[in-house]
């Protein structure tokens, strides 16, 4: 598959998540999975409050739909911060376009499908207690 790789930092001396951590971990998810990184973008001091369509480095990327096939990111909060960035890109972008949303983080790896697209947008706003209420009568498995 042809990856977008995406890596953001709110602020250049956040460590934690460097820029550098997280490159290696995608570029080593794509090695391990037999994908193709076509790009990697970097949005550096960048909050996570901006859509993500609207970032400078990944931003151009959602208008050259032909050239990928799926978003590489080190977890869904690096990507998207609230529910709205995430469901309104999952809509009008992922979903009618067949991309694919991968988070190395998540358990090794997240591959988002439409039907855990909700699980995943009240994840990105930390709703826990929610996901518990919306995934345990599913049979959906949540930590």
């Amino acid at each position: 598959m042809r990856l977008i790789a995406a890596v953001r930092l709110s602020r250049l001396s956040d460590s934690t998540t460097s820029v550098d951590t997280q490159a290696e971990n995608l570029e080593e998810y794509a090695r391990r999975h037999g994908h193709t990184i076509v790009a990697l973008t970097e949005d550096l001091d960048v909050s996570g409050g901006k859509p993500i369509r609207e970032r400078p480095g990944v931003g151009p990327w959602f208008k050259r739909l032909d050239e990928w096939d799926g978003l590489l990111g080190y977890s869904i909060d690096r990507m998207f911060r609230n529910q709205y960035d995430f469901v309104t890109t999952w809509h009008d972008i992922f979903e009618p376009n067949g991309k694919k949303l991968i988070a190395v983080s998540e358990d090794d790896g997240y591959s988002a499908s439409c039907s855990c697209s909700l699980i995943i947008s009240i994840k990105c706003s930390g709703e826990s207690a929610l996901i518990v209420a919306i995934g345990a009568p599913f049979g959906i498995p949540v930590s």
